[in-house]
């Protein structure tokens, strides 16, 4: 018989996607990473350019990536990144 999961989950996430998420970050390369980080970066760029506050920033930033991990895209950021090649 399975035991119950001890572990408490905020909305949208349960065990199974947890693992995902974990197995994701694990088998990720290195450009990948970079790839996902710089993604971030360039939205947190043109957040400021919008004048949004740091604090704005960080939530728009978390919401967006949560949304994300929920849809079952976290490469997404990746081909954002690549499609948008300019500096």
């Amino acid at each position: 018989m399975r035991s119950k999961d001890p572990n408490t989950y905020p909305p949208g996430l349960n065990a199974q996607r947890v693992r995902e998420i974990i197995d994701h970050y694990d088998n990720q390369t290195e450009e990948e990473a970079l790839a996902e980080h710089e993604a971030f970066r360039r939205r947190a760029r043109e957040l400021r350019r919008q004048k949004f506050t740091k604090e704005e920033i960080d939530k728009i930033l978390e919401q967006e990536a949560n949304e994300l991990c929920k849809a079952g895209e976290p490469k997404r950021l990746e081909r954002q990144v690549k499609d948008k090649q300019t500096f």
